[in-house]
């Protein structure tokens, strides 16, 4: 999961690298996450999924979280989950 996401600078050549895992990316911005799920598409990228939501709401199990782009409380929430 890749938390505070952005327009997917990070997570997107992750899901090139290893397309055999999936990959979510959560973000607060609709506009990044428009983005994010377009640049995907162009890519052919089927192993990657965006949401918009807040870091805490996020309920999925995962194995691995990133939030390079978090800071503040958000990174404490990242931490936390």
């Amino acid at each position: 999961v890749d938390f505070g996401s952005g327009s997917g600078n990070l997570v997107l050549p992750l899901a090139s690298l290893l397309p055999e895992l999936d990959f979510v990316a959560i973000d607060l911005k609709k506009h990044a996450i428009a983005i994010l799920k377009e640049r995907a598409h162009a890519a052919g990228l089927r192993n990657v999924r965006a949401a918009e939501c807040y870091i805490e709401a996020f309920e999925e199990p995962f194995g691995v979280a990133l939030g390079l782009h978090v800071c503040g409380p958000a990174s404490n929430a990242v931490i936390q989950k």
